[in-house]
């Protein structure tokens, strides 16, 4: 689901919903936002991976604050920045970045888990290789909890974005 609840003041640069998942897939990093369990605003940088029309991370099992916030209220939002090029002489930045909103919820079937951190190490650590990812998340899955974000709301912009895109 896409919102017109709040346009973007420049229009112009609005990206399509299929422009602002590109963003998110090329992304290895994401800046999350929750509401803390104290009420107030709590953000943080993650490495995430787009896969199966969601996003995923991971972190250290039961991680303190940030498992805390998730488990007290799942409404999450994240921005991406794609591209962040200085047009210096234009007192300009040449971007392409996507925020969206969703629902974190813990991964708890072993096959999702499994499926979802291969996938994740293929998009973060692609020369790795299979195997070693394989083996990385053979020895920290019961170190780690993954959680899905399952994309509410989504909305990008860019300025120059074929710079971005291309064409």
């Amino acid at each position: 689901m896409d919102s017109n609840e709040w346009p973007i003041r420049r229009s112009d640069r609005a990206l399509s919903r299929d422009e602002a998942l590109e963003v998110v897939r090329r992304s290895h990093e994401a800046v999350f936002a929750v509401v803390g369990t104290d009420g107030l605003p709590y953000s943080f940088p993650i490495t995430t991976c787009l896969w199966n029309n969601a996003v995923y991370f991971h972190c250290a099992a039961n991680a303190g604050r940030k498992e805390d916030a998730l488990k007290a209220n799942p409404a999450v939002s994240l921005t991406f920045i794609g591209s962040d090029a200085r047009a210096e002489k234009e007192f300009s930045v040449n971007y392409a970045s996507a925020t969206l909103e969703g629902r974190a919820t813990l991964v708890t079937d072993p096959e999702e888990k499994r499926a979802s951190m291969l996938a994740f190490c293929e998009h973060n650590a692609a020369s790795a290789g299979p195997e070693a990812a394989a083996a990385y998340y053979g020895n920290a899955k019961d170190a780690i909890d993954v959680w899905r974000i399952d994309i509410t709301r989504i909305a990008g912009k860019a300025r120059n974005k074929a710079l971005y895109f291309g064409g």
